[in-house]
């Protein structure tokens, strides 16, 4: 029975430390030659409260969550939980080119409902088409003509949706809830 009641402490205990894969990121690019790059770190394991220590180019570091204004290059972050669990991250901030950012042709857009349980919405005088990323920049759907999206099926959380037309090319954060 003592050796029951141990192996359990044990695994409790275990089950609140911090790893890896317990952190994700979303992640803006910088506009080529500026600091307009972001972060947005997202904690789902260990216990609060954490700390954070980061690391990037030029010397850059902080103990923000998240990060904004950042220029392109290598980040990195380690996470410190209450009970000490350690976890680290590295991210990439990407550079995007600033000549379709700088453009005035912008067209309306509405993306709704926001949050959404799986179907969302896409209302403009414009063809769209439709890129979805997800937390950590992985492209989760890729549509052409599209008056709307599907994320049933995806993980609850926050992605982006970039809509591309004539016009131009917007980005919207939606949240997906489960």
């Amino acid at each position: 029975m003592k050796n029951k009641y141990t192996v359990f402490v044990m695994s409790l205990f275990f089950s609140s430390l911090l790893f890896g894969a317990d952190l994700e990121a979303l992640i803006v690019p910088s506009i080529s030659g500026e600091s307009t790059g972001s972060i947005d770190l997202t904690i789902s394991g260990g216990v609060a409260p954490y700390v954070y220590s980061w690391s990037g180019p030029d010397g850059f570091s902080s103990s923000d969550e998240d990060l904004v204004d950042l220029p392109s290059g290598t980040y990195t972050v380690t996470v410190t939980d209450r009970y000490c669990g350690i976890a680290t991250l590295e991210i990439v901030v990407g550079t995007v080119n600033d000549v379709s950012l700088n453009e005035t042709a912008i067209f309306d857009l509405s993306v709704y409902p926001n949050p959404t349980n799986g179907l969302v919405f896409l209302s403009s005088t414009q063809l769209l088409d439709v890129i979805v990323y997800n937390i950590v920049g992985e492209t989760v759907i890729n549509a052409k003509n599209v008056t709307q999206i599907d994320l049933t099926g995806q993980s609850a959380g926050v992605y982006m949706i970039q809509v591309s037309s004539d016009k131009g090319v917007l980005t919207q954060k939606i949240t997906l809830a489960n």
